[in-house]
């Protein structure tokens, strides 16, 4: 268990993920209060989702300032990602111990892979990036199902679901990259909240250990965010998409025998 005088510090050490890779970075972080600190599987995800939606938060403030975010795409998503909060939080409570933990291997495994192909830093500048928001029709569909798929996985993995956004940003919304991450932490810190206050209804939880990881996390992030100009963002994707892949299967191998009939 982590106990509150480490609290800030584990908590700072996924900041620093997350600071780095955006809200992909928090994917480890339930499997490692699952196995290393041995926490309940509900629990480790509440404790997760606080630590992703503060960190999130003190990510998507530093974007902002410098132009990464597009303030009406992230409320837009974050905000209607509640549909799919609400029933990714009950399909966590239903599902038993073995199945949620084949199915997050699969989760990263799948991220470990889009990490692998996705570069994190973008060729544009962030003074020359576009600032625009006016989407047509066609594009709600879009960003509908984006968001209920994004509150889906927030809730029941306890994942900020980065993961889903960045590409779709990328790829779907034509962001260049530096505001596809951005904009990703203002999701992951709407869309994560809904999840955690959701989970905490459910389950008893140290409100303290929860506030200290919290503030950890912020901490952590911001240094992140710091450290990333240092480090060349594809290096950093693929080798910590190799980790994510590797994991997933170790984890889908450890526990599919208990799902099968």
């Amino acid at each position: 268990m982590i106990s509150i005088g480490s609290a800030p510090f584990f908590g700072s050490v996924f900041g620093i993920l997350i600071g780095l890779l955006g809200g992909a970075g928090s994917v480890l972080t339930v499997p490692f209060l699952i196995y290393v600190s041995g926490y309940d599987i509900r629990v480790a995800i509440s404790l997760s989702l606080a630590m992703v939606s503060v960190g999130a938060a003190v990510g998507a403030f530093m974007q902002f300032r410098t132009g990464g975010v597009r303030v009406k795409s992230g409320v837009f998503i974050g905000l209607l990602s509640f549909l799919g909060a609400v029933p990714g939080v009950w399909l966590n409570h239903a599902s038993g111990e073995h199945l949620f933990l084949v199915l997050f291997g699969v989760m990263m495994a799948v991220v470990g892979l889009v990490m692998t192909q996705m570069k994190l830093r973008s060729s544009i500048s962030p003074a020359a990036a576009p600032t625009g928001e006016a989407y047509l029709l066609e594009n709600w569909p879009f960003l509908l199902i984006l968001s209920i798929a994004v509150g889906l996985v927030t809730g029941y993995f306890g994942v900020g679901g980065g993961f889903l956004v960045i590409p779709a940003l990328l790829w779907g919304g034509h962001l260049p990259a530096y505001q596809a991450m951005g904009t990703s932490l203002l999701v992951i810190v709407i869309s994560s909240l809904f999840s955690l206050v959701r989970h905490i209804s459910l389950i008893s939880i140290d409100a303290g250990l929860v506030l200290l990881l919290g503030c950890g996390a912020g901490i952590g992030t911001f240094l992140g965010m710091k450290l990333l100009k240092w480090i060349p963002g594809y290096t950093l994707s693929k080798v910590y998409g190799s980790v994510l892949i590797v994991a997933g299967l170790l984890l889908i191998i450890q526990n599919i025998r208990g799902i099968m009939p």
